[in-house]
């Protein structure tokens, strides 16, 4: 095998290293990317002027507009109802506090489609140096999540109520048996002609 060698200020650089190196960065990035694209949740980033700089496929899909259309512009430009104004000022925290931030909100879809329930987190992105350069988001649709968990409370509390309504016509048979014997004992001493 032959091997190239480069003269750099101080040593030799195998340019097979390099090759290697470049391949498996590329090899890396490439694999970073499907695995973004293919995640059934939203992700999604901003630059400091919160312009979208990155969003995969569940965002594409959701908003129903492409990438090539969201990239570089506002969310609010972007995607006119389906972004609340909350969501810009919780992204607007995680950039002056440097803090991850949960968040769960109802969003309003432009399609008419049922006003879903993202759940997620927003986080500070920084460059190399550790400087504030965006935020980066990752929601998921909990809608379907929540509306179980409202049947479940509902279930619970008519289960309490029905226990509650078991309790009373309990109280009430054990009292019935004395309202009977008391109301018999009365009207064996009830004279017949006696109209009162």
């Amino acid at each position: 095998m032959y091997i190239v060698t480069q003269v750099r200020s101080g040593g030799c650089t195998d340019i097979d290293d390099v090759k290697h190196a470049k391949q498996a960065l590329r090899a890396s990035r490439t694999l970073l990317e499907t695995v973004i694209d293919s995640a059934p949740s939203l992700i999604y980033a901003y630059d400091r002027q919160f312009r979208f700089t990155l969003v995969n496929g569940a965002v594409e899909r959701f908003v129903g507009r492409s990438r090539h259309d969201l990239l570089g512009r506002s969310p609010a430009d972007a995607l006119a109802s389906t972004h609340s104004p909350s969501h810009r000022a919780v992204n607007e925290r995680v950039l002056r506090t440097g803090e991850a931030e949960f968040v769960e909100r109802v969003v309003e879809c432009r399609d008419g489609r049922v006003a879903p329930t993202l759940a997620g987190c927003n986080v500070p992105l920084r460059d190399e140096r550790g400087v504030m350069v965006g935020v980066a988001g990752i929601e998921s649709d909990v809608t379907d999540a929540r509306r179980l968990a409202a049947e479940v409370l509902q279930a619970r509390k008519m289960e309490s109520i029905g226990g509650l309504a078991g309790g009373v016509a309990h109280d009430f048979n054990n009292q019935l048996p004395v309202i009977l014997g008391q109301s018999e004992s009365a009207l064996e001493q009830f004279d017949g002609a006696d109209p009162a």
